[in-house]
């Protein structure tokens, strides 16, 4: 998945009955689920609200939209919760088997009743690009919101108001981290809720240009926690490598259901999934 820019609005096509009373995509920068080549055409499958739509572009350039009807729209994944930010583009089947799949080839132990879930966009930095939540297995409620799961750019770069690791910014693996978060305050202050790390985490060292040095796996504070609701686009000091939801609502309505199922669980594992492994 990547992103594209509309610079103008783009109206559809009128319907074959006469329906000239179309929508229309406005300009702004939206999230392009599928892309194919066809006929000379390469066409886009974009979300847009919640509602999936196609973009056409053709060898001349000439753009033309139509709206999809899809049994299984990409708003579905948020079940009874409506997030605050962007509705997370992905076919909720398609990404629930992507999780058993990915979870299954790790590990033989049985899917947990609660399961936090981070799906990551790299290697864009500096952007809340990212899907943080998590799968209820029990209740089977699905939840992505929007949040970055990379550092800032400022961490990397080594320009931030904190000190970055000589080894570099942290950047949490792919993969699954078991039993890694429990209740805790972020930096320790109790204005800061959070799941704080309790388990060992897989990261990697970060370059000043982003490129994985190495990596290692214990103990580096990786928690998840808020960004203070920030409605800026670019992450900057908010994310050393923590895992970080951008709104407010969102990250409370998160963390309310996991310190719910902390009740009967010591700790909660983290399933880190690359956008290319959602199919």
């Amino acid at each position: 998945m990547y992103r594209i820019e509309l610079q103008r609005p783009l109206v559809a096509a009128p319907s074959p009955g006469g329906d000239f009373d179309q929508p229309k995509v406005s300009p702004g920068i939206y999230s392009v689920i599928e892309e194919v080549i066809q006929g000379g055409n390469r066409w886009l499958r974009l979300a847009t609200d919640g509602l999936p739509w196609i973009v056409a572009e053709s060898p001349r350039g000439t753009w033309w939209v139509q709206r999809l009807s899809d049994p299984n729209p990409p708003s579905e994944q948020s079940d009874g919760y409506h997030p605050v930010g962007a509705i997370c583009p992905y076919n909720r089947s398609k990404l629930l088997r992507s999780i058993r799949a990915v979870y299954s080839v790790i590990t033989e132990d049985l899917l947990p009743p609660f399961l936090m879930i981070g799906i990551c966009n790299r290697p864009n930095y500096g952007e809340f690009d990212d899907w943080i939540g998590f799968w209820d297995t029990e209740t089977d409620e699905l939840v992505l919101v929007e949040g970055t799961c990379d550092p800032g750019l400022e961490p990397i770069q080594g320009t931030g108001n904190f000190s970055t690791n000589s080894d570099g910014a942290a950047q949490v693996a792919t993969g699954l981290h078991q039993n890694c978060w429990t209740r805790g305050f972020h930096q320790g202050k109790q204005s800061r809720p959070a799941l704080k790390q309790t388990g060992k985490i897989r990261i990697h060292r970060l370059d000043k240009a982003g490129k994985a040095t190495k990596v290692v796996v214990g103990y580096y504070g990786i928690n998840f926690h808020d960004a203070k609701g920030s409605r800026r686009d670019n992450v900057g000091d908010y994310s050393h490598g923590c895992q970080v939801v951008r709104f407010q609502d969102d990250y409370r309505y998160v963390l309310e259901k996991a310190y719910k199922a902390l009740e009967n669980l010591p700790a909660l594992s983290y399933l880190l999934l690359s956008d290319y492994e959602v199919v």
